[in-house]
């Protein structure tokens, strides 16, 4: 048991590490921002809403005695979030850029598998 809870927490710090960071830059948009993010297309105010809802999301996953709906919910978010994000990557042909995406996809589905396995829930 002591085994699976430090696989879940690491998985789990390091995603939320990541998103809480990600969430951080999306929502303050640095100067260099704009210039790294034009090739995908999206606007700068949809990286404002991503980001609060990153930082949400990795709050939601720290905080105990969060309510099952809602702690599932950021785990889906990161996940759309990670898939797409890769995809937009490939979408204007930059597939060395999908790296960061996948390898944090699989951090998310060990925290999130390792999340059931601690708590009991059917996967």
């Amino acid at each position: 048991m002591k085994k699976n809870k430090i696989i879940y927490w690491v998985s789990t710090l390091i995603i939320v590490i990541v998103m809480l960071l990600g969430g951080v830059v999306d929502i303050l948009q640095p100067d260099d921002f704009a210039s790294n993010v034009s090739a995908l297309g999206y606007p700068l105010y949809f990286f404002v809403f991503l980001g609060v809802c990153k930082v949400i999301g990795a709050l939601l996953l720290v905080i105990p005695k969060v309510p099952l709906k809602l702690k599932e919910l950021a785990y889906a978010g990161f996940l759309f979030d990670l898939v797409f994000a890769a995809l937009s990557h490939i979408a204007i042909g930059e597939t060395t850029e999908i790296a960061a995406p996948v390898l944090f996809l699989v951090v998310l589905f060990v925290s999130y598998r390792y999340w059931n396995k601690i708590n009991n829930h059917q996967t």
